[in-house]
């Protein structure tokens, strides 16, 4: 757990990510196509996203909805009534206190309470 907060696992992910494309950029790993063997004649075009004016605002209008609508104590009775269902749970605290509780309900379950506390 110490590692997962220290970040270990994020560390060494972008050092071996940093140390592949160092070796592909450098020719020390030959890749056909990108940077070995390439037809000169090809002409690639990467396709770049375009993202509508005013989507973030929409985005976040509705993450405040959903937080401010959804019903954790609905929620709370579905998992003791349906415990099979939950596939995780993270609790959070801060000294004694709980301060976050997270369910993750499987994809499979069929939901008899009302489908606006999932998210």
């Amino acid at each position: 757990m110490r590692a997962i907060e220290a970040g270990y696992p994020q560390r060494e992910i972008a050092e071996a990510a940093y140390r592949f494309q160092r070796e592909v950029d450098e020719r020390e790993r030959r890749i056909v196509g990108v940077n070995s063997y390439v037809d000169q004649r090809e002409v690639t075009t990467v396709p770049v996203l375009e993202v509508p004016q005013g989507s973030l605002e929409n985005h976040m209008a509705r993450l405040a909805r959903t937080r401010r609508e959804r019903d954790a104590f609905a929620l709370w009775n579905f998992s003791l009534r349906e415990p099979e269902a939950i596939s995780s749970v993270v609790i959070e605290f801060s000294g004694d206190r709980i301060i976050k509780i997270v369910f993750r309900v499987g994809r499979w379950a069929r939901l008899r309470e009302p489908r606006r506390f999932v998210g």
